[in-house]
């Protein structure tokens, strides 16, 4: 596994399904709690990085998720992949962090 995964799932609290408890590491994931998974992918390394320097904003944003539980979860949420038509979204760099933490501000604070 990406060390850079390790990481992110170690600061998400390790191995278990936030929703079921479910340990098999096998069916685990993670989860965009937002659904914002298009804009922040974890298969680009600069969004990797951007988490792994902003624990809070990895707390805040990303969880893990047995397959099942993901599975639900998008399929209630409608969130399961870009609709026929829809453009692909834009990804978000290191540099641009600051201004989408404040534009988002009230997504970060209690």
């Amino acid at each position: 596994m990406n060390p850079k995964r390790l990481e992110i799932i170690e600061i998400l609290g390790g191995f278990k399904c936030k929703h079921c408890d479910v340990v098999d590491t096998r069916i685990l994931e993670i989860d965009h709690i937002f659904g914002n998974g298009k804009e922040m992918p974890l298969s680009d390394p600069d969004i990797m990085d951007i988490y792994l320097d902003n624990p809070y904003l990895c707390k805040t944003e990303l969880q893990i998720l047995c397959r099942n539980c993901h599975r639900i979860k998008s399929l209630e949420h409608g969130d399961l992949g870009r609709r026929k038509g829809e453009p692909k979204p834009i990804t978000v760099k290191k540099k641009d962090i600051p201004r989408i933490i404040l534009e988002n501000m009230d997504r970060y604070t209690s």
